[in-house]
């Protein structure tokens, strides 16, 4: 499950962008189903979390220390990423902002 949410960030978050600018199909086929797109700065939020992870890893967590010490450097991983989500949804929401229908009152 860990393996498939870095697969999906890094394809969603760094590839994704990449290969929108690059390639006329992949951006044909990703407009024709309306798929909003991240900017590549934000998605390197997600590079820069995942080193802050391994860096935690590598640094305080030793080969003796409990396995708890490890799984706080997952949550403070999950945390990072939720927070990329966050700022890239805010993104999407001031960028592509749909117009406001009018409500017409029944009598």
């Amino acid at each position: 499950m860990n393996f498939l949410y870095k697969l999906f960030w890094f394809v969603y978050g760094i590839m994704l962008p990449i290969v929108y600018v690059f390639s006329r199909f992949v951006k044909k086929i990703i407009d024709s189903i309306d798929l909003l797109v991240p900017p590549f700065v934000l998605g390197l939020f997600f590079i820069i979390n995942w080193t802050i992870w391994k860096i935690i890893g590598s640094l305080f967590v030793s080969e003796d220390a409990s396995v708890f010490y490890y799984y706080a450097g997952v949550e403070i991983n999950e945390f990072g990423s939720a927070i990329v989500f966050v700022m890239i949804s805010a993104y999407f929401l001031q960028t592509f902002r749909a117009p406001v229908a009018s409500v017409t009152r029944i009598q």
